[in-house]
């Protein structure tokens, strides 16, 4: 038996050659990547319609913050648990293709609606969509990786989510402004708004790419190839493994609550108390997510697998109490930057911690479960983070603007405090993670090999 803390020995590597191919592995982390690329190129790409959505629906932020917030969020979170189960005991290849093809028909329903409920419906079946993307996934990856290799294929493939959102604000921006000029005149019927245009040229790709996630191969689950198959039941675990597991749920949907704070808001303030244009501010946005947090998210990989080799189980878990201090100071600049420069960067510096910390989450987590559990406590996790971090944190800050300050160009503060806020309890959660992470891995390991021997 391996000593806790101890760094990883060969075992782990000697399984190696069970897994698929590299190549073929490689070929798999790409495919999910474009799968989360194109999930949040349809799920953020409302944030650069706001003014648009306004006056188009006549709504307001709060509203808005509903459409790309809790809209999403809702059937995500719901759906998340069930999905996880199908994930853990399915074909998770067909559960990928049918939920892209989903989402991406939900977005093109987007724009055909015509009054802010018929949207906030479609944007609820686009969360629907993606609530089956996630858990199936990151199965998927455990069982084409040994566990050394984890972290990096995790981060690769997790990079698409802030290519996709920053790509969804960069070339909404340039579209809706060529829309409103009459580059596409002909193309669709006269008189349709560009938000409605945009969403059917976002939706539509997504058909093609769940046609390639088709042609994959299912690996093998790897545990249930080497021996008798070992159920766990979900909330008996959940009890068991509370501390480690609720303080690693915890730590995620504070990360997305203050990445979804400053993504779903930056378009709007940089249009409103920076003066941008709409393109200009979609553009400015998009380019700072994309360059702060893909590489911050395509190098957690190699950070988690690296305090794995150098601290052993625990490395894991230092990740998010390492970075923590630094995130703080980020918000606090960001509150109180006083003009737009200062704003940019503070939003790069943040965003980008954000990413690194919140993606180091999903290695730890997936080593200390049992195969048939990976699925079901991704969603639970995905649910706590949705519900917070998507449905809440934003729609916070737009009440926090329109009913504390009674000022909408008190947006960048609001932003501020409530991402102040929520970095508090990052801090005290990633001080105590490490110690629970330890006993965890160690409980767990014992309960699988008990419950296998006994199969």
């Amino acid at each position: 038996m391996v000593a806790i803390g101890a760094a990883p020995t060969s075992a782990a590597t000697q399984e190696t050659s069970a897994y698929p191919a590299r190549r073929y592995a490689a070929g798999v982390v790409a495919v999910l990547f474009l799968a989360n690329f194109v999930s949040y190129m349809d799920r953020q790409v409302i944030l650069v319609m706001v003014p648009a959505l306004r006056a188009g629906l006549r709504v307001n932020d709060t509203e808005v913050s509903l459409l790309g917030g809790i809209g999403t969020a809702a059937l995500y979170a719901v759906a998340g648990i069930p999905l996880g189960w199908l994930a853990d005991r399915t074909n998770r290849r067909n559960m990928i293709a049918l939920a892209i093809a989903g989402w991406s028909l939900a977005t093109v329903a987007c724009g055909l609606a015509s009054n802010f409920w018929e949207l906030f419906v479609a944007r609820m079946l686009v969360g629907l969509g993606e609530a089956c993307l996630t858990p199936a996934a990151f199965s998927l990856i455990v069982d084409c990786f040994a566990p050394p290799e984890r972290g990096r294929a995790i981060a690769l493939m997790q990079a698409g989510i802030p290519l996709g959102s920053g790509g969804a604000m960069f070339v909404g921006g340039l579209l809706l402004s060529a829309f409103a000029s009459g580059a596409f005149a002909g193309i669709a019927p006269a008189g349709w708004p560009g938000w409605k245009l945009l969403f059917i040229v976002y939706g539509l790709p997504g058909l093609l790419l769940a046609a390639l996630v088709a042609a994959l191969r299912e690996p093998v689950r790897r545990e249930l190839a080497d021996a008798k198959v070992v159920d766990h039941p979900l909330w008996p675990f959940l009890r068991r493994h509370a501390p480690a597991i609720g303080l690693m749920c915890l730590l995620y949907a504070s990360y997305s609550s203050i990445g979804f704070c400053i993504n779903n808001w930056l378009p709007t303030l940089l249009m409103r108390i920076h003066h941008f244009s709409q393109a200009g501010a979609g553009a400015v946005s998009g380019m700072i997510i994309i360059f702060s947090s893909v590489p911050a998210f395509a190098s957690a990989g190699f950070v988690s697998d690296l305090l794995y080799k150098l601290r052993g189980v625990r490395g894991r878990a230092l990740a998010p109490m390492l970075l923590a201090p630094f995130l703080a100071a980020a918000l606090a600049w960001l509150t109180l930057a006083p003009e737009t420069t200062s704003t940019l960067v503070a939003s790069f510096v943040a965003l980008a911690l954000v990413s690194l910390s919140s993606t180091t989450i999903w290695p730890a987590m997936q080593a200390i479960l049992p195969n048939r559990l990976r699925g079901q406590v991704m969603a639970v996790a995905l649910l706590i983070a949705s519900l917070v971090g998507l449905g809440g944190a934003p729609t916070l800050v737009a009440v926090v603007s329109d009913y504390v300050f009674h000022d909408e160009m008190m947006l960048q503060v609001a932003v501020g405090v409530v991402c102040l806020g929520i970095v508090a309890i990052v801090l005290a959660a990633a001080l105590t993670l490490p110690r629970f992470y330890v006993r965890t891995h160690h409980a767990v390991a014992e309960e699988t090999a008990a419950a296998g021997a006994e199969a």
